[in-house]
């Protein structure tokens, strides 16, 4: 295990306290912005002016955490409990590296430690809770994941407000009441919850469901009013009066839902899209050879998540899937990372439908899926897109990804036409898309084959 090494003689310029103060706000403003090179390097700054403080250590492992450097973040933890063996922070750090270098027993043990020492530490909570829900732990998840509306009220965020209703506490019986519910997190999240606003709308009965969403989702989801389930509150709208609110997120936890019974995609955005493409789908160039294979590539989510930047996949290494000469690629890659293409000058590897769909919207994109023949994307909504189209994908992820995809498997309980590549570790993208390039060698080789064989017999 790594530790990390700081200058054996300094010299005070100013007061000691004052220049620790100034290190360490920089470090974490960067912390907060995702610079972590240079938050790492500010916190090791403040640490050699002062090396017995144990939120510096504390800090300096979180943000060496969230750079995936998990030897050197443990070391740096252990330091900030040698100095203060009863520091709760350095136990919710220390189970955040456990968790993510496999050790779920002994993340287990230190979260523990943590709401034993602090019941109200919330962001605890909530971490646990994901890790139990990657675990396949849907009971205590999804009930602990509840923590995450308190936390991000705590922390000032917006994205819990409170609402005229209050929120429902899944006990009380909403048959003929009125629910205003309301969409959080990403695309994907609302595209992966939508599932049980079936379900929402028999507790309410002759009630009624308004969802509030963005328009762009609300014209992804149109076939959920059109069935009677919902009323649609378009988003900056005034909120209508109703007996209680909640959000979707919230949804699998009060359904109860376990492992075993997750409820299937009610397959109304499938009925949505398959208008879209009757009235206007997305302009796909066909393939300039015979037996073109049609791949759509996305390698990058929103830029502004946490975790972006460990999810997403290096364009350069996907392009290799183009070495077989009837694999065609489609960029269906929308955002910054468009400009990846121009950057590495692959314009004649990959068709760029990128701004056709940033202009004409989800329903035209998830149009453009179905006329691929495969789908490669990261963790992004577009996976969740194709896994409620029932269309096949293959989605690639990093060592530690979202709940949702949990551990090892190869294959969904959520999305059952997904296929799930894994990294082998840390950061390692090579070795996982050098699998999904033979895979798809392989695939195209076999559908080549029959027509082939009819070539050589005619």
């Amino acid at each position: 295990m790594s530790v990390v090494k700081l200058p054996t003689k300094r010299r005070n310029v100013r007061p000691v306290h004052a220049a620790v103060n100034e290190l360490n706000d920089i470090a974490l403003a960067r912390g907060k912005q995702r610079h972590l090179v240079t938050a790492i390097i500010e916190a090791k700054r403040a640490i050699a002016v002062e090396p017995q403080s144990k939120e510096l250590w504390s800090n300096l492992a979180t943000f060496l955490w969230n750079a995936r450097h998990y030897d050197e973040a443990m070391a740096c933890v252990d330091r900030a409990l040698d100095i203060d063996p009863d520091f709760t922070k350095a136990f919710h750090n220390k189970a955040l590296i456990l968790d993510s270098t496999g050790d779920h027993a002994g993340a287990e043990t230190w979260f523990e430690k943590a709401l034993t020492a602090d019941s109200e530490y919330h962001n605890v909570r909530w971490c646990r809770s994901m890790m139990r829900l990657g675990l396949g732990d849907y009971e205590r998840g999804f009930a602990e994941y509840e923590s995450r509306i308190q936390f991000s009220r705590n922390e000032g965020k917006n994205n819990y407000p409170i609402f005229p209703a209050p929120y429902w506490d899944g006990r009380t019986s909403l048959e003929g009441k009125d629910v205003f519910c309301c969409i959080e997190q990403g695309i994907g999240d609302t595209i992966l919850f939508s599932r049980f606003l079936p379900w929402l709308k028999e507790q309410v009965g002759a009630g009624t469901v308004h969802l509030c969403c963005a328009h762009e989702v609300m014209v992804l989801l149109w076939e959920f009013k059109l069935a009677g389930l919902i009323e649609f509150v378009p988003e900056g709208t005034p909120i209508p009066r109703c007996d209680f609110s909640i959000v979707t997120g919230s949804l699998p936890h009060f359904a109860k839902v376990k492992l075993d019974t997750i409820p299937p995609d009610p397959g109304l955005i499938r009925k949505r899209v398959d208008v879209q493409l009757r009235i206007g789908k997305a302009d796909i160039p066909a393939p300039l050879g015979p037996n073109g294979h049609k791949v759509g590539l996305v390698w990058s989510g929103n830029p502004k998540q946490e975790r972006n930047a460990e999810r997403m996949l290096p364009l350069e290494k996907l392009l290799t899937l183009a070495e077989h000469p009837n694999v065609w690629l489609y960029s269906l890659q929308v955002g910054p990372a468009q400009a990846d293409i121009e950057r590495l000058c692959a314009q004649d590897l990959v068709c760029d439908l990128g701004p056709q769909l940033q202009e004409r919207g989800l329903t035209v994109a998830a149009t453009a899926i179905l006329q691929m023949d495969l789908l490669v994307t990261c963790c992004t909504s577009m996976a969740h897109l194709a896994g409620a189209l029932g269309v096949e994908a293959w989605v690639v992820l990093c060592e530690n990804p979202y709940w949702l995809w949990m551990k090892e498997r190869v294959d969904s309980p959520w999305h059952p036409s997904l296929k799930l590549y894994r990294q082998d570790k840390t950061d390692d993208w090579t070795s996982v898309l050098s699998r999904v390039r033979d895979d798809l060698i392989d695939r195209v080789d076999a559908r080549l084959k029959p027509s082939q064989t009819e070539s050589a017999h005619g």
